[in-house]
């Protein structure tokens, strides 16, 4: 599964993480999918690869920053308010 996935990029890389570190979920949401056979399952590659579809487009509001980096920023960001407004 990693090899073939790995070749199709970054959703690869990311469906290989979720595969190896939340394997019981993703069986649990995809359990009522017509045919899943399982993420344990040698046939999954193939199964994801005959669902997947191209996207149209794909909307990134901060490309140069992380999920976790944006966050923080936010937080940061909160905290700056709030002690601005304290000290006014």
């Amino acid at each position: 599964m990693r090899s073939l996935l790995r070749a199709k990029g970054l959703a690869a890389t990311v469906v290989v993480t979720l595969a190896t570190k939340i394997p019981d979920i993703l069986d649990l949401q995809f359990s009522d999918v017509e045919g899943w056979p399982g993420v344990r399952s040698p046939k999954v590659k193939d199964f994801i690869a005959s669902h997947q579809i191209t996207a149209d487009f794909w909307y990134v509001a901060n490309p140069n920053l992380t999920v976790v980096e944006t966050r923080r920023l936010e937080r940061i960001g909160n905290a700056t308010e709030e002690f601005l407004d304290k000290i006014s």
